[in-house]
């Protein structure tokens, strides 16, 4: 008599895998960048703007734009164009294109790594990309709340 055939576990594969980030993680994302902008705003303008306010109407002037900006990408570690802040008019605007730029450069990078991870057991690979997603997720944070501290 035949032995039954055993059924294989399926595990997820590291060459497979997709650096989307669960719903909780985007809001999670969305909120840091927004706590961040608006410390950058209120070091900006001396005061607290709140996050659907429009940053002009709050009394940001052409110059403040531009320090504004500079700060932003200093902050973030991002280039930003003179316009963004025209193109972006209150913080939480600001807060969703930033996020989407930081998770797009988190995704590039994390895709560049799933080009090397064939060269790796697979449980290895998986666990190679899932610290890198990690320590994305941690550098962002960290940025965002202005810690000087890096991962």
């Amino acid at each position: 008599m035949a032995a039954p055939a055993r059924k294989q576990e399926s595990k997820p594969s590291a060459k497979g895998a997709t650096n989307a980030a669960t719903p909780a993680a985007a809001v999670a994302r969305l909120e840091s960048v927004l706590q961040g902008i608006q410390q950058v705003i209120s070091g900006v303008l001396g005061f607290a703007v709140e996050a659907n306010q429009p940053l002009m109407e709050a009394g940001l002037d052409s110059l403040a734009t531009v320090e504004l900006r500079n700060a932003l990408s200093s902050k973030f570690g991002v280039d930003l164009p003179t316009t963004v802040v025209f193109d972006h008019p209150t913080s939480a605007a600001l807060a969703k294109h930033l996020a989407g730029s930081l998770s797009e450069a988190a995704d590039r990078s994390h895709a560049m790594l799933q080009k090397q991870a064939w060269r790796l057991p697979e449980e290895v690979a998986q666990q190679v990309l899932d610290t890198v997603q990690t320590v994305a997720s941690l550098q962002v944070r960290s940025k965002c709340l202005g810690s000087q501290t890096t991962v």
